[in-house]
């Protein structure tokens, strides 16, 4: 941990600017923490917190997409998702099995409360959005054009992993093929 974090002084990061914005000192703290660094390749959201800081809960998405998908397809994203949202005509998070499981089965009545609704997840090669279980009901409903493209987009790159994992290649007690990394800002990547 370094002398920010130990500190207990955290810094809110108030937009993806914000962020960009501090990109080069994260960079260069995370380099010279070479266990910190590794857990970062896993999730450099969580890595970013270490440092001391803090990203609010309405921003995590934003980042989360953007740190996996880029821009372009963060925006995309985003705007499924509000689609899907308005097409039911309730709040929910439809990365979430269980909530996307609600609003199909009680609230729109598309499938039963048993139904398969996991997302297709990443598995380096094409086809995942094949595998979606939520594609039989193409067609059936307005939320299913938006609902498929949005999980076929997320499944297109791996998630972020959990903190239990995080944290556990950071001590040292669980390994990953990963020695040594080294994070580089690209030219143009700073704004």
């Amino acid at each position: 941990m370094d002398a920010q974090s130990r500190s207990g002084a955290r810094k809110t990061l108030t937009s993806w600017r914000a962020a960009q914005d501090e990109i080069t000192s994260i960079v260069a703290r995370v380099n010279a923490d070479p266990p910190l660094a590794c857990a970062a390749a896993l999730n450099p959201l969580l890595a970013v917190e270490e440092l001391g800081y803090e990203i609010p809960p309405a921003l995590r998405r934003e980042f989360e997409h953007r740190v996996r998908f880029g821009e372009k397809t963060a925006r995309r994203l985003e705007e499924l998702r509000q689609q899907i949202v308005q097409h039911a005509g309730k709040e929910f998070d439809p990365d979430s099995e269980e909530e996307l499981r609600n609003v199909l089965a009680h609230h729109m009545q598309l499938i039963r409360p048993d139904a398969a609704c996991d997302a297709p997840l990443y598995d380096g090669g094409p086809g995942a959005a094949e595998r979606d279980p939520l594609r039989e009901l193409k067609g059936t409903h307005d939320i299913l054009e938006p609902l498929l493209e949005y999980r076929r987009l997320q499944s297109t790159s791996p998630r972020l992993a959990e903190p239990a994992l995080f944290h556990a290649v950071r001590q040292g007690s669980a390994r990953t093929p990963l020695r040594k990394v080294t994070f580089r800002l690209r030219k143009g990547s700073r704004p």
